[in-house]
């Protein structure tokens, strides 16, 4: 049995947060200046949206845990839903988010 520590899963979940992070921060780039301040001056968040935003990367940990969730999440979500339509478009879907992540920069894990 592992035991994680508390930083261990604060960065389980932080790395599989990334893309909706950098989708908020686009988002709130063209909305509104004080919560895109916010979002890319946080202690925590902030570094790895302004390295996404200057074109730096995604560390490769959170490309493994966003695919890996979104994967999981999607199988989930088609063993569920009947439609085949509706399976048709969140596979297809998954499948163009998987390669966009693929064909980010990536950065060196943070230790």
């Amino acid at each position: 049995l592992h035991v994680r520590s508390r930083r261990q899963r604060q960065m389980c979940i932080r790395d599989s947060t990334t893309p909706f992070l950098l989708l908020a921060a686009a988002c709130f780039m063209r909305s509104s200046k004080r919560f895109y301040l916010w979002l890319v001056e946080h202690p925590r968040l902030g570094p790895w949206i302004r390295d996404y935003l200057a074109g730096e990367g995604i560390p490769r940990k959170a490309k493994i845990y966003a695919i890996g969730l979104m994967w999981l999440s999607i199988g989930i979500s088609c063993a569920l839903v009947p439609l085949i339509w509706a399976r048709l478009f969140m596979l297809t879907s998954a499948v163009l988010v998987s390669l966009y992540i693929l064909k980010q920069k990536t950065l060196p894990d943070r230790r």
